[in-house]
């Protein structure tokens, strides 16, 4: 996103071509280009035929999100960037052997594994830098065992064992609360807490764990819950005829029930 299109400028970069809506109309007053707001029903580019929206109509969700977004660093609208996922793995093994007596041994064995890992890119989620997501994995085995002898035939062995693993992942390197970004939004794991996923077409996604950009111009969005269902949707709008979309807080949501709750809300 160019300083120009978080500036409001909905032209397309290079082109120059204005991407706000001639037929849709705003659902609710907004300040036009001219400082004076105007009443819902009114063409989005009545509002804003210069193709530039005030940053005073936007929500304070856009304001919040708008310093995650990094500038472009090459062409008009390219960010070059190299990503990296930094881990190792790594094994530690210790056996002790002690003998008892000429009928009795005993024995014990310890292993620890480590494969912690940290990706500039999550697993699923944002294309751009910022969003990075972590795993770690950890294994820990213990073995006790004592051995006795009762004859040349008959050997006894008592063994004791543990195994536990520790791992997690995919979780967001840097936690943030949705709701500190304005999202009404929060998680019961507060570990694994990021930024929502806002996933529009054409566009790049920008969010940990399946969370992606949104438009420039964010103005409003619908909050919808499913009785009985943990399930939040929210839908956002904004002036472009490409912008109608929805992201999943909460719970899993097929892509199918995605669009199915967009189609509740009334695109005007």
């Amino acid at each position: 996103m160019t300083q120009a299109q978080r500036n409001g400028d909905l032209h397309t970069p290079g082109s120059g071509t204005c991407t706000i809506s001639k037929t849709k109309v705003s659902p609710f007053p907004l300040q036009d280009s001219n400082g004076v707001t105007q009443p819902a029903g009114t063409r989005w580019n009545a509002l804003f035929p210069n193709c530039v929206v005030p940053t005073a109509d936007f929500s304070a969700v856009t304001n919040n999100l708008l310093p995650l977004i990094p500038l472009p660093n090459s062409g008009v609208n390219d960010l070059l960037f190299s990503p990296v996922t930094a881990g190792l793995n790594d094994q530690t093994i210790v056996r002790m052997d002690h003998t008892i007596s000429s009928r009795d041994s005993a024995w014990g064995s310890w292993l620890h594994q480590r494969a912690p890992q940290h990706r500039t890119l999550p697993f699923t989620g944002a294309t751009i830098p910022g969003f990075g997501d972590q795993s770690k994995s950890h294994i820990n085995e213990l073995t006790l065992a004592w051995n006795h002898t009762f004859g040349s035939t008959t050997l006894n062995e008592f063994r004791l064992g543990s195994t536990r693993l520790n791992f997690v992942a995919v979780e967001p390197q840097k936690v943030v609360l949705p709701s500190s970004l304005g999202f009404r939004i929060n998680p019961q794991n507060t570990a694994g807490a990021g930024v929502p996923r806002i996933n529009l077409r054409s566009l790049f996604k920008s969010m940990p764990l399946e969370q992606g950009i949104f438009p420039p111009a964010l103005l409003s969005w619908a909050f919808l819950r499913f009785p009985g269902t943990p399930w939040d949707i929210h839908i956002y709008c904004c002036p472009t005829d490409t912008c109608k979309s929805c992201f999943i807080a909460s719970f899993p949501l097929s892509k199918k029930a995605c669009l199915q709750a967009s189609n509740q809300v009334t695109w005007i």
